[in-house]
């Protein structure tokens, strides 16, 4: 492999590196320098451990033997590297071309790798990605959680005062239909003449009635927190008829309108 490789070699191999007879590095790559910023000009055995081959030194004689193992080193930040060393003759340089090797995928998220920094159709890559998606769903799954639990929240409020203003404006309208009914009684009770006992007859039908729907609206409230309870009452169906009918009679006359029941 010639000095032209080189730029071959810095697209495939992101964390490659390579250094002179001294050992000292002269080139990373740019995902290694994500580990090891500061490792350009620094001796290789000051920044990486070398774990395999085990109880070895890279001379400069032995070069050319090492071209046919596996090379393990290890960062200072304890993230292993796994390759194969390339002797470059013409410049007297050996070029380290390899990639992450490790089995805990936290690691790498915590040195900020991502999957740019891989090859294509790396393993440790596709664990990263893996990884990645794994998180993003979790992420959105959680998001989603939070908003139905807020969108919840919200919703029992809203129903919750929506209740509690129905309660309330209930029994502030039944206080003056109370006094409305009392007071039509008392003039009932007076022996009001003929023409004046159909109109409070009316009055009292209908303030009695407005009381009914007021209790429904209660009744309502009751139905949302699960309180409510059905009566079963007699009442008289030609009675009732014949006060609506004297209800609306007054409204369609004004409107000339004919109504009648039958």
């Amino acid at each position: 492999m010639n000095e032209l490789d080189l730029p071959t070699i810095r697209a495939l191999f992101p964390f490659f590196f390579r250094v002179d007879q001294q050992l000292v590095i002269l080139e990373a790559g740019e995902s290694l320098l994500k580990l090891e910023p500061d490792c350009i000009g620094q001796s290789l055995y000051t920044k990486f451990h070398l774990l395999r081959p085990k109880n070895k030194t890279l001379d400069y004689d032995q070069w050319e033997k090492y071209q046919q193992q596996i090379i393990i080193f290890e960062t200072a930040k304890y993230i292993k590297l796994r390759g194969n060393f390339v002797l470059q003759k013409q410049t007297c340089e050996l070029v380290f071309l390899g990639t992450i090797w490790v089995s805990d995928v936290t690691q790498l998220l915590a040195a900020r790798i991502d999957l740019n920094d891989f090859p294509l159709h790396d393993a440790m890559g596709d664990m990263i990605q893996l990884s990645q998606f794994h998180d993003i769903a979790v992420r959105e799954l959680n998001e989603r959680e939070m908003e139905l639990k807020k969108s919840k929240t919200k919703l029992e409020q809203a129903l919750q005062s929506k209740t509690e203003f129905l309660s309330v404006m209930s029994h502030e309208i039944r206080t003056p239909l109370n006094s409305i009914i009392g007071l039509v009684q008392m003039l009932l009770d007076k022996d009001p003449k003929p023409e004046q006992l159909e109109d409070l007859n009316l009055l009292q039908f209908s303030s009695e009635h407005l009381l009914l729907l007021v209790n429904d609206i209660l009744d309502f409230s009751k139905l949302e927190e699960g309180k409510l309870q059905l009566e079963l009452s007699s009442f008289s169906l030609t009675g009732l008829l014949e006060n609506i009918s004297q209800i609306f009679s007054d409204l369609c006359k004004k409107k000339n309108i004919a109504f009648e029941l039958f």
